[in-house]
This record gives structure tokens, sequence and C-alpha cells, in this order.
């Protein structure tokens, strides 16, 4: 963390090598290969490759030493929805142009080094970004300030396990917290988002209670809201049973005065 203005405001620094999490959904601007058009010809290719030279990675700020952005890269903006819950281990910053797409969201709020502003359909911009592993094989590019902006992302070293529930990993370091809050539910997500190895920290005596402790009931008006609203479901149903029922007898009470009338002789 670091202080920022006027020294009252402290702003989350991050770094490569570092594990970050989303914590809010968001659509964010991402940057995605531009994909090769099938239908030019090999000459078309060519020209545009030629102009494409000074329009790939300008350079790499900084890279964990196994991932090496491609030179000759080029990129355009895309919109992707990230959700709360996504984790990444950012593995290189960098700084390359990119083909805007024209809109608004693109525009950078992180300083002045990536500030693009009104920034046309297909016109080439100069962005800072992220390479982002999503430690399961797949990279996605994210402008920093729209991450922090949009999904305020945070360090992720550790995880509570509510936050961590749905994920997996192939090992896991739980941690117990010796709350008297902490019951079998908990040890029991825990335990079951390792692949392979769990590793638990903390005293026997802890785990044991844990284990043992029954969860803590919810006081919520949940049960009386159902209730209630099952009765008015039920009230409506009869309601409209009685009104069939009426209304079947109606119509058979017309045919029986209607077969009841005296035919007229000619």
């Amino acid at each position: 963390l670091t202080w920022e203005g006027d020294g009252r405001k402290m702003r989350k620094q991050f770094h490569v090598g570092d594990k970050i999490i989303c914590t809010k959904n968001s659509d964010v601007p991402i940057f995605v290969p531009e994909e090769e058009d099938e239908n030019k010809s090999g000459e078309e290719k060519s020209e545009e490759d030629k102009a494409n030279k000074t329009k790939a990675l300008e350079y790499t700020v900084a890279t964990d030493g196994t991932y090496e952005e491609p030179p000759d890269l080029n990129l355009k903006t895309k919109n992707e929805r990230l959700m709360n819950g996504n984790l990444y281990k950012i593995r290189a910053v960098c700084r390359g142009d990119v083909m805007s797409s024209g809109t608004v969201d693109e525009e950078g709020g992180g300083g002045d080094d990536n500030q693009v502003v009104g920034a046309s359909e297909g016109v080439k911009v100069s962005r800072e970004y992220y390479v982002l592993d999503d430690l399961s094989g797949d990279i996605i590019r994210a402008p920093p300030d729209m991450l922090v902006k949009k999904t305020k992302i945070t360090h992720a070293w550790a995880l509570s396990i509510h936050k961590f529930q749905g994920s997996e990993a192939d090992t896991i370091v739980y941690g117990l917290s010796g709350s008297n809050y902490e019951s079998w539910k908990h040890v029991y997500t825990a335990v079951t988002r390792g692949r392979k190895n769990v590793v638990i920290v903390g005293r026997y005596q802890d785990l044991e209670k844990a284990v043992k402790k029954k969860p803590i009931r919810r006081q919520t008006a949940l049960t009386e809201k159902v209730r209630k609203l099952m009765g008015v479901v039920a009230k409506k149903r009869e309601e409209a049973k009685a009104a069939k029922e009426e209304a079947e007898m109606t119509k058979d009470g017309d045919k029986s005065s209607t077969c009841n009338q005296p035919k007229k002789l000619d």
C-alpha cells in the first residue's frame, strides 16, 4: 500500500508475481490478438504486416522470467465479463499499441501514462496492460486502471472459505481460525477445495472443536415469508377452482334449460 494525494488515501500496489482476485462483477475492456483475415491475398497480408511492424509490442515493463510477450503481437479491444472470485497471477506488465473500439470504457483513469481520451474506433493507441494467467492455461490482457476501477481487484495470496467456494486447486493450505463460529461446514468446504493435497495449519483441539460444532441456526424471517406466500398461492388456487366449477355449473344449467323448452309445432 502507498499513500496517495493528500496523504489520507491509500492505494494498493500490484507487481509481477502477485496473485490477484476480482471482488466485483463487471464488463472490462481486455486486449486480444487480432485475427488474421483468411480472405486477404498474400500481397495484402504482406503490406499489412509492414504497416503493423510499429504497431505491436513497444516494451515489457516487467516479467516473471518465465513468460515472454510476442514482439509482433497485434492487439485489439474486446469487452469481457470478469466475475467476482476470478483468480489470476500477474505474469508481466507490458505496453503496446492497441486497436481501439471507440467505447468510453476504454478511457484510462490510472494516470497520465495510461490515459486515453476520445480514441476513435480503429485507431491504435498506446496502452499499458497486465498479462494475467488464470492458473488453468488461459492468458488475458487487461489495463490495470480498468481492473482496479471496475472489478476492484485485490491481493489474493489467501482467500476466505466463502470467497474460494466453488473453486479448486491442487494443494490447499487451510488455516484454522480457532473461532467459536467455525463449524463442520467450514471444515468440509475448505478441505474439499483441494484436488490432491490439503494442509491444515492450527491446533488439533481447534479442528476437533470445529468438526463437532453445529452451525448456528440463522435468524431470518424466510420461513414465515415462504409460509405466507404459499398461503396466498393456495388461496388463489381455491378461488380459481371454485370459479371454474361455478362456470361449469352455469354451462350445464344453460344446456338443461335449453333441452326442457317445448318445441314449436308447425
